[in-house]
């Protein structure tokens, strides 16, 4: 059956995630009128990395600040949470790579295009429209209100009104993008940059080093 809805992650696939974007633990503290040092970056990324280990479902804004105040051993003004999201809405390159828009571009006059991210909606979306993506799509789905990737639930949201055979999942993730959309049936492409090893029977439909290679396995 062809292919009908590509579905992207976001992180390190559309838009790369940039060691320097911590810094707006920095500018959020400071907007808050609050100390911040690398130690205080260090610990609210730990909280999230602990945030992400599997048992928490879902990303609540609630929960999330939560997490990060019990890292920090202090609570935080309650709008802390939407403060950061402000500011992680503006991490994206300074130039979008031309060569993603001209391939999006040619994948949207033949399929439909959507987004599937493990994080926050405001966030995300506006990182998507400052980088002059989010025209591309016709929807994005973040993890807030359904359980994230690799849960089934996630893929099976994000498929929409198609099968899971019409649908493909590209990603730069292999345990939570390629292995989840494979383990609901649907394809899956792996965007692997830095060209790690893979399961020899992972069942891929194929393996890219770039986005733009998509115009030739699709």
């Amino acid at each position: 059956m062809s292919i009908k809805r590509i579905i992207f992650d976001l992180d390190n696939t559309l838009i790369d995630w940039k060691e320097e974007y911590w810094n707006t633990v920095k500018e959020t503290f400071m907007e808050l009128h609050l100390q911040c040092n690398d130690e205080t970056v260090n610990r609210v990324k730990c909280a999230v990395d602990m945030y992400e280990d599997g048992i928490r479902m879902t990303y609540n804004k609630q929960l999330m600040q939560e997490a990060i105040e019990k890292e920090l051993g202090y609570m935080l003004p309650q709008e802390f949470i939407n403060i950061w999201l402000k500011y992680l809405g503006e991490c994206v390159p300074e130039k979008v790579d031309e060569s993603l828009i001209k391939t999006l571009e040619y994948l949207k006059n033949k399929y439909e295009l959507v987004v599937l991210s493990n994080w926050f909606k405001s966030s995300q979306d506006a990182r998507l429209k400052k980088a002059s993506l989010y025209k591309f799509f016709t929807a994005t789905y973040m993890t807030e209100s359904f359980p994230m990737k690799p849960n089934k639930e996630a893929f099976e949201i994000a498929k929409g009104k198609y099968k899971e055979n019409e649908c493909v999942m590209v990603g730069d993730n292999f345990e939570v993008d390629i292995k989840g959309a494979i383990a609901v049936g649907m394809n899956a492409i792996y965007l692997n940059k830095n060209d790690k090893s893979i399961e020899q029977n992972s069942h891929v439909m194929a393996t890219i080093h770039n986005i733009q290679e998509l115009k030739q396995v699709i």
